[in-house]
């Protein structure tokens, strides 16, 4: 079995695991039974107290991470050396989840639905301001001082740039900040061929302005969607238990966003490609294309039925295909299916790192591998 469809295995477990969890509490009520409803404890005490449910699916997810994290990756560590990131990881999502509790239930509060569907979306849009800091934080991104960017980019001006390192090869780096963006890249990549280095890099100029504004955008509106049936399901997150019940259904509304996602995700990166490939020729991002994904799955094919469901990147073979083509993509909403689960936890969705391609890997939880 190659390691690309063990991860998918592990993956599938992993998320079958919360949906099933998530599923048979929200229906059986079991927040009610185990947490108070009282809406006038203070919100710090009610966050703590829901916090509970996040510690819980921590602890019963951690088998699958470690496999994860120790067995199902090209570079085998010592599970003591994995175990800090891991709970660096961990420690540093339950603070952003304690800090969304306390607007989710402050604003429900004063505003009823309308304050928990702000207070989601504000904070999932806080999240991806913030996707530096918290990679720093919780995912072991350092900064590293080189120039060699400088020198391959020549000509593309002002495009804020700084090169990151981290232990996993899958770490593809991203942007971080909403209104002046700054792209955080892989010190794995200055081993790239120059050509092929400055390819991958005017793909994701590219990718800066347009493409990656309408993926926030789509996540954002999908979020707030989800919010929004989540508080009519399952009530307003205004308690300990109404939280948790919260949580519960905003976690199975990211595993549709999972299924739904992935579709405008794939037309996306494929229309970048193209547009990359007008600008530095295809040569250089069939190039790029083969290396960063031998870094990740290395699954040159896929089933189309495996590929449709499970993969918001479409296999390199598809992508070479598409990049000789005559037709142009159409433009689709770039990474919208895997910026919206650290987003989510903006609305308490904890599917986010249960995913197949940051399953125990805590580098990679805030910014997913990808294109």
């Amino acid at each position: 079995m190659t390691l690309a469809r063990t991860r998918l295995y592990l993956g599938i477990t992993a998320v079958g695991l919360t949906v099933l969890l998530a599923a048979v509490a929200l229906w059986s009520d079991l927040p009610s039974a185990w947490l108070s409803d009282d809406t006038t404890v203070p919100v710090a005490r009610t966050v703590a107290t829901a916090l509970v449910w996040p510690l819980v699916w921590t602890a019963l997810l951690f088998p699958l991470d470690v496999l994860g994290g120790t067995v199902a990756v090209r570079h085998r560590p010592a599970i003591w050396r994995w175990l800090w990131p891991w709970v660096r990881g961990v420690l540093t999502q339950l603070v952003v989840l304690a800090i969304a509790g306390m607007v989710l239930v402050a604003l429900s509060r004063a505003l009823g639905l309308f304050g928990a569907v702000t207070g989601a979306t504000l904070t999932a849009a806080a999240i991806v301001s913030q996707t530096g800091r918290l990679a720093r934080l919780g995912a072991s991104v350092e900064s590293v001082p080189t120039d060699a960017t400088a020198q391959v980019l020549g000509d593309l001006g002002d495009f804020r740039m700084e090169v990151v390192a981290t232990r996993d090869e899958a770490f593809v780096g991203g942007f971080t900040g909403l209104v002046q963006p700054r792209l955080l890249v892989p010190e794995t990549w200055l081993a790239l061929p120059r050509d092929v280095l400055q390819g991958v890099l005017v793909r994701r100029q590219l990718a800066a302005a347009t493409p990656r504004v309408r993926g926030i955008a789509l996540a954002l509106v999908w979020l707030a969607l989800g919010a929004t049936v989540s508080g009519h399901v399952a009530g307003l997150p205004d308690s300990a238990a109404g939280l948790v019940r919260f949580s519960l259904a905003t976690t199975l509304w990211s595993f549709l966003g999972v299924l739904v996602l992935p579709t405008p995700s794939r037309r996306a990166v494929v229309a970048l490609d193209q547009r990359a490939a007008r600008v530095v020729g295809a040569g250089p991002i069939r190039e790029g294309i083969i290396a960063l994904d031998r870094w990740q799955d290395d699954e040159p094919a896929r089933n189309r039925l495996v590929e449709t469901i499970f993969h918001p990147v479409p296999s390199r073979t598809s992508r070479i295909t598409s990049l000789s083509g005559s037709t142009p993509a159409a433009s689709g909403a770039w990474r919208v299916a895997r910026v919206a689960l650290p987003m989510g936890l903006g609305g308490w969705s904890l599917l986010g790192r249960a995913v197949h391609c940051n399953l125990g890997r805590p580098a990679l939880w805030w910014m997913l591998p990808g294109d």
